[in-house]
Order: structure tokens, then sequence, then C-alpha cells
């Protein structure tokens, strides 16, 4: 299994997404729209596809992933992966889960604070 770190959430004003029907608690940031294509299309040229289809064979640990729509997108365009979304700010775990639920190669999110030295 490989394993890849990265870190792909810049900060800018999030809005909560509100759908009336299942009362999502998804949060929006438009520049994860614009960016998650070319993001994509560098993950692809640095991490191969199983074409076996034998299910994730590489770990993505991201740093700080905010919204969860990065972890949504890529590991549903990128099956091999197996995406682990983090962030130190707990407002996002919420989102993390609801934009991520129901798909087998996302990890649970977990707190990380990265600008922290490791805990001995």
């Amino acid at each position: 299994v490989k394993q890849v770190i990265i870190g792909l959430q810049s900060r800018n004003i999030m809005s909560a997404e509100k759908d009336s029907s299942d009362c999502s608690k998804k949060q929006t940031a438009s520049h994860n729209l614009r960016n998650q294509e070319p993001i994509l299309h560098m993950l692809r040229k640095y991490i191969p596809s199983d074409d076996k289809n034998q299910g994730p064979n590489v770990q993505v640990l991201e740093i700080g992933s905010g919204t969860g729509q990065h972890a949504e997108y890529m590991s549903k365009n990128m099956p091999n992966l197996k995406w682990i979304p983090t962030d130190y700010d707990e407002s996002y775990r919420e989102s993390v889960q609801e934009w991520t639920c129901n798909l087998p190669n996302v990890h649970d999110w977990i707190k990380l604070d990265a600008s922290s030295p490791p805990e001995e």
C-alpha cells in the first residue's frame, strides 16, 4: 500500500448548504469546484490507477480537508484511493461526513493539527 500526504484546502469563507429534504449539513466552498479538476489531473499523473478494480491500494492523507468536497470528488473519481480526510477545525466534521457518507474508500474524519509537533 502506497501512502500519499497532500494538503488541498485553503481557508476561505464557507457557506452551509441546507437541503430541506434531508437537513444536510454539507458546507461548500466555491474554490473547491474550481480546483477539483486540476487537482484530480495531478493526482492521476502521480498515482497509478488500479485497472484490476481490487479496491483501494493507495492511502491519501488530506491535510486540511475543510468541507469534504475534495474527499468526495477524488474518492469517486479514483476508487483505488483510500482517502483520509483531516482537519483541526471540528466545525468541518459533520460536513465531511455528509459529503462522504456511503463512500467505501473514504476513512472517517480525523482531527489533526498539522502545525503542532507530534505527541510522544
